[in-house]
């Protein structure tokens, strides 16, 4: 189960808070002040994502009287996770939010540094001035201003920009569950990964912590389930094919184990790991089988260690006549 944008607010108050929950992330609002009853919609929109506890707002609207409002900006600008960009004729007539804002917005966003959204909120000539690469709300291209309802513009907006927020808030958890495994605190770390696919179910990474807490939890057949949701949702991801072959082996299911192993080596032939696995589950299988075989014999026991013990390969079919007594 994943958040959605309906049912935030009911999640994050059932939801129990391990300690150490990762900070809200930051939005900074990029607007010119002739659009500032359009920021100000746009602001409502978000709120239940800062009720929720997961986003802080921040615009120049916040700047307290007497404080140098360019040094306040800056450093919120160099700070800030999200960075909307709130496009109009005003916004590119600014000087300020053109050459100042916007542009050290898209350097952060090339750095990977914070995430640019621009929003057209009127309509505007800006194809020449952002990059291809960056996705334009709302979705189609259609300025806010045009819509007949923009209430329902606003809303597909949060969504979207919810749904960044997500993933951003996914690798904090994961980042928390780090920090927790590397104090030991597991049950903590397991906590936090929960929280970390359940913003996004997607995170192969944070399927991967969650399966090695599971192994040091010595839940083996948790991990074992995790494991085999890490390949559905990347086939060829090598820890996770090693790590299902040592979870079933841990089970004691040689065979499937080795089924696995192989499956991976045909992803992975050259993997040396895999094939030292292989090599010991042959090894395992072989052990158990002879001793099945023991079980079996009864008092040809004796009998069946010293054939055993001195048969090779090719003498997999070297019984002769006089052994069937025995046999």
């Amino acid at each position: 189960m994943s958040f959605s944008y309906e049912g935030l607010f009911s999640e994050r108050v059932q939801s129990s808070r391990p300690p150490l929950s990762p900070e809200p992330i930051e939005l900074f609002f990029s607007y010119a002040h002739e659009d500032r009853a359009f920021r100000t919609q746009l602001g409502k929109h978000l709120m239940p994502l800062v009720r929720a506890g997961f986003v802080t707002q921040w615009y120049d609207g916040d700047i307290q009287a007497g404080t140098e409002w360019a040094e306040e900006v800056y450093a919120h600008l160099n700070t800030a996770d999200i960075i909307l960009l709130l496009i109009s004729p005003d916004f590119m007539n600014s000087d300020f939010c053109y050459h100042v804002e916007m542009t050290r917005a898209l350097e952060r966003h090339t750095l990977e540094e914070a995430l640019v959204i621009p929003i057209l909120l009127r309509p505007t000539y800006w194809k020449d001035t952002l990059p291809d690469k960056l996705q334009v709300l709302p979705r189609g291209e259609k300025p806010v201003s045009t819509w007949r309802n923009r209430d329902q513009a606003f809303l597909g907006i949060a969504k979207d920009i919810f749904a960044q927020i997500t993933l951003l808030l996914s690798q904090r958890w994961l980042e928390q569950v780090n920090t927790f495994y590397d104090t030991q605190q597991y049950n903590h770390a397991l906590q936090a990964s929960e929280k970390a696919i359940r913003f996004n179910p997607k995170n192969v990474s944070a399927y991967l912590s969650r399966g090695a807490l599971y192994w040091q939890l010595k839940r083996y057949e948790d991990a074992l389930d995790t494991y085999e949701r890490v390949i559905e949702l990347d086939a060829d991801n090598i820890i996770a094919h090693m790590s299902k072959c040592y979870a079933l082996w841990v089970l004691g299911r040689y065979q499937i184990a080795l089924q696995s192993c192989e499956r991976a080596i045909l992803l992975h032939p050259e993997n040396t790991i895999l094939y030292l696995l292989k090599g010991q589950l042959h090894e395992l299988l072989r052990d158990q089988a002879y001793q099945k075989a023991r079980q079996l014999g009864g008092a040809k026991a004796e009998y069946l260690d010293q054939k055993y013990l001195i048969m090779q390969p090719k003498d997999a079919f070297a019984f002769s006549a006089e052994d069937e007594a025995n046999i």
